[in-house]
């Protein structure tokens, strides 16, 4: 009987001890997605920013009218659009997860 409980009292404190361990995991990952969090949030605006700022740019079609700056500006605009894409498929999945 008493090694029973000493057994028992020895698996208690080693989990724990573990459990304390896996805790203390859990929250550095936690803190480490929390600051990615806000990392893509600031890169998302920074996107935005672009996205808004090539609108403004080229609100008169300047850009478009040069040959060689408008193929530049093409390839530009078609990269931006890509970034808009991703952006808004973002916002809609964060739409959809936040109403349920």
């Amino acid at each position: 009987m008493i090694i029973a409980i000493i057994i028992l009292s020895v698996s208690l404190i080693g989990s724990f001890c573990i459990i304390w361990n896996l805790l203390r995991k859990v929250e550095r990952h936690e803190d480490f997605s929390n600051q990615l969090s806000k990392w893509v949030d600031g890169l998302n605006q920074i996107a935005r920013r672009i996205i808004s700022e090539m609108d403004v740019i080229d609100e008169k079609g300047m850009f478009k009218s040069d040959d060689y700056v408008g193929s530049i500006y093409k390839q530009i605009n078609k990269l931006v659009r890509e970034l808009e894409g991703i952006i808004i498929k973002e916002d809609e999945d964060d739409s959809n997860d936040g109403s349920k």
